[in-house]
């Protein structure tokens, strides 16, 4: 009786109660790991936990990384015109194709003489068409034809002239405008990559957004540009709402005890002026 009570309070029995309640998930262990929080998503999966957040530490950390990724997932899908956009935050204007200096040249050529045979073949028309009103018995129909003649030639001297190009100038210039064609049509993906920074976006940090007195122009506009410009903004202001002293004291410190640590120098540099700008 004496064992069996002993046996009951030892500390092996403890340990084992304890082990068991941990092998069937109710014990400290099972409890404390479920409280771990789960990492940021925003709605692009390829773009995996790179997010726009607001309220945390690192959010102008995290906004420029983002913004690196964003741009390289944007240039795979979109083109580089328009990755260039969201990588320097400026509109790209695309040129249209232009002929070179050597067809330039010859066109004035070629454009003089056209004029030149316009303005003698008009000039004869002009003649006959007043030798035929003036015959004893007009031919109406001869007469409205020189008459349409004239007036063909006017029109086409208001037109500007055709390049006379040969066969292997056309061709390249034709797969120039077709490749600006496609560079036009990409940069009109601005309204999809203008959603796509938006879905990285946190809610806290699309509620403060719109809280902003820029949001309705930004929201109707569409520009990614325009997105980029006002989430700066609010990332960069986060600490509005903080008791200002505690706030500057922060920043200066995020300045002065920034380390380089595994960080390349063009990575450190980077990070560095995210804190100043800050």
């Amino acid at each position: 009786m004496t064992q069996s009570r002993f046996a009951g309070r030892g500390r092996n029995a403890g340990r084992d109660g304890r082990g068991l309640a941990n092998k069937n998930g109710r014990g400290r262990g099972a409890g404390h790991a479920s409280k771990t929080s789960a990492k940021k998503m925003g709605m692009c999966a390829e773009l995996h936990h790179h997010i726009f957040d607001y309220g945390v530490a690192n959010a102008a950390d995290l906004m420029r990384t983002t913004q690196e990724k964003l741009a390289q997932y944007v240039g795979s899908k979109f083109g580089e015109d328009i990755a260039n956009e969201v990588t320097n935050k400026q509109a790209v204007v695309v040129p249209p194709p232009q002929y070179s200096a050597t067809i330039k040249t010859r066109h004035q050529e070629w454009e003089k003489h056209v004029r030149t045979k316009q303005t003698r073949v008009k000039a004869a028309l002009t003649a006959k068409l007043v030798q035929l009103q003036g015959a004893g018995v007009p031919d109406v129909v001869e007469i409205a034809d020189v008459e349409n003649q004239i007036e063909d030639i006017t029109y086409q001297q208001g037109k500007d002239v055709p390049y006379n190009l040969t066969k292997e100038e056309e061709l390249e210039f034709s797969n120039e405008s077709k490749s600006h064609s496609y560079r036009v049509a990409c940069c009109y993906a601005g309204g999809q990559v203008y959603a796509l920074i938006y879905g990285q976006c946190t809610q806290v940090l699309q509620d403060k957004m719109k809280q902003d007195k820029g949001w309705s122009a930004v929201s109707i506009s569409y520009d990614p540009l325009l997105r980029y410009k006002l989430m700066e903004r609010v990332i960069m202001k986060q600490t509005e709402d903080q008791y200002p002293v505690a706030a500057l004291w922060e920043q200066l410190c995020n300045v002065t005890l920034a380390k380089q640590g595994n960080m390349t120098n063009i990575e450190y540099y980077e990070r560095l002026n995210t804190k100043i700008d800050v």
